[in-house]
Parts: C-alpha cells; sequence; structure tokens
C-alpha cells in the first residue's frame, strides 16, 4: 500500500496546548478549509449533491464499505513535542496520488484559529517534512519539493524476543458490542487485520493479498499494563461534545509470530480501533531480537 506523511510544524502561543491532543481540533480547520476549496454548492448536504467527484466528499464525507468510519487518512498530534505544534496527516492508498487537494488546505490552517480552553489559540505554520523528514515546504511558503511516496513493508520480519507495542493516544474498539476496558489481544490482533483489509480493498489502487487471521499468532505470552484515558472531540457543526477515549499504556508480546510482526508493524502506521482519523490509537513498536 503506499502511503505519505506530511509532518507539519506550527508555533502556538500558548506552550500549555502542548499537552492536549488537538487532532480533532485540526481535522476541524483542515475539512472547513477542504469543503470551502472544493465544495461546489456549499448550502446542500452532501447526500443531496449531484456532484459525484468531488475532493471534499470523497476525502472527508464518502462513505467506503459497511464501515463509515474508516477515512484515507489519519491526522495525529504528536505530543511528544514540547516546542512545536507537530501534527501528522498520513494519506493512504489513492489519496497519496492527490496530496495536493490536501495540502492546500494544510497550508491554510494558521488562517483561522482553533478554540482551546474558551480562547482563540492562532497558529503559523513553520515548516513541512516528509515521512524521511526530508523538507517539503517552509513558512513562506516560496517552493514546494517533491513529495516522497512510500510502500508498507511486505517482506516477513526476523524472529524476535519481545515486542511492545506503546499506545500513545487511545486504543477504543469494542469487544463483543461494548467498549473494551480490559485489553483483549486476540479482538485486537482480529480488528486490526480486518481494519489492514478494508484499508487494502477500499483505499490502494495495488492489487494486495487478503490477510489471514492465523490461530499461532495468539500462541505467545502476552502482558498488558493499559488504562482508561478519557479524551473528548467537539463537533463543530452538531456543536456537541463527544467522548472517544480509550486505552492507552503498554502491551508486551513474547515471542511473537513473524508475521503478526508485520501485522503490527504496518498499524503501526495506519493506527488501531475507533476513530483513528481523529488520532486514536497511535502507538509505536519496540523490538528485541532472539
Amino acid at each position: 500500500m503506499d502511503y505519505c506523511v506530511f509532518k507539519c510544524y506550527f508555533s502556538v502561543e500558548n506552550k500549555e496546548a502542548l499537552d492536549h491532543d488537538l487532532s480533532s481540533s485540526i481535522r476541524g480547520i483542515w475539512g472547513r478549509n477542504l469543503k470551502q476549496i472544493f465544495c461546489m454548492q456549499r448550502n446542500i448536504e452532501c447526500q443531496e449533491c449531484t456532484f459525484n467527484h468531488c475532493p471534499y466528499f470523497s476525502i472527508f464525507e464518502k462513505k467506503y464499505g459497511e464501515n463509515d468510519e474508516y477515512r484515507p487518512y489519519i491526522i495525529y498530534h504528536n505530543q511528544k513535542n514540547k516546542t512545536e505544534l507537530e501534527v501528522h496527516f498520513i494519506l493512504l492508498g489513492f489519496l497519496t496520488s492527490h496530496y495536493d487537494k490536501v495540502l492546500l488546505p494544510i497550508l491554510q490552517i494558521a488562517e483561522k484559529p482553533l478554540f482551546f480552553k474558551g480562547e482563540k489559540l492562532h497558529l503559523k505554520l513553520i515548516r513541512i517534512l516528509d515521512q524521511e523528514d526530508h523538507l517539503i515546504v517552509n513558512n513562506d511558503f516560496r517552493d514546494l519539493n517533491r513529495i516522497h511516496i512510500s510502500q508498507t513493508e511486505t517482506k516477513q520480519h526476523d524472529e524476535f524476543q519481545k515486542v511492545k507495542l506503546i499506545f500513545q493516544t487511545p486504543l477504543r474498539m469494542k469487544y463483543q458490542n461494548q467498549l473494551m476496558k480490559q485489553f483483549n489481544f486476540e479482538a485486537f490482533v482480529k480488528s486490526l487485520i480486518r481494519r489492514l483489509n478494508f484499508i487494502n480493498e477500499y483505499f490502494s489502487d495495488r492489487e494486495s493479498d487478503t490477510i489471514i487471521f492465523n490461530p499461532d499468532f495468539l500462541q505467545c505470552q502476552v502482558s498488558s499494563n493499559l488504562i482508561w484515558r478519557e479524551k473528548y472531540r467537539k463537533s463543530f457543526r452538531q456543536n456537541q461534545k463527544m467522548s472517544i477515549g480509550g486505552l492507552i499504556g503498554n502491551v508486551i508480546i513474547e515471542k511473537p509470530h513473524p508475521e503478526l510482526v508485520l501485522i503490527l508493524k504496518t498499524g503501526e502506521l495506519v493506527q488501531a480501533g475507533k476513530q483513528t482519523a481523529f488520532g486514536n490509537g497511535k502507538y509505536f513498536l519496540e523490538c528485541e531480537q532472539v
């Protein structure tokens, strides 16, 4: 699967904002910019519109398959950066061929303030890097450098003694029709496989084999240290506050199946669970070789 990443760095007046997940707020501003640029009939809802190939609809509103949550992009606020507001826009599959339609409303984010604790927070774009940390554009917007498109790994990993998953943003999942408050390894793996297969089917222009769940994936020792962390987003259109919290912390897998490691490595990019478009389910891998 093709992908590219825009790592966007903004300066902010209030450094306290760097300790709060602003993925939802950034997504809201970006979405409104996207609609302002591309929507031909702004006074009607998308489902009533007759334009079938509107970039705003295809990127922001279109429902793919039977899942109305999955999107061909992810917006993630890296809260480890305590000096700048660092927001990653991850473009998946076909969207990498239309990065210009994504990039323009990103460049305009600084034109609209976001609200933080009831006050306007003004952003100033400093630079944008790609997934390989190559400069795409700096703050004068004069030069747009080449966009690098990458592909997810297809080679099976070597064997590892231990793999640690570090969840930096909430893992929000349902298990047996209820929100998962205690980590369930089997449910997590199956959910991640469904997500990857969905992305490959609906977003990727490349043919890819369906990932099959292997019971051997569960033949390992798993320990978890996860707690529930609440997270809220404010819907601009509905003017409503919504809970999108989930589990954060660490999961350790002893002697994982090599094919499972490959799946987990791809999940590190596309994230896991629900509300990934708002930055949820971001984890990092630490692998210890045999």
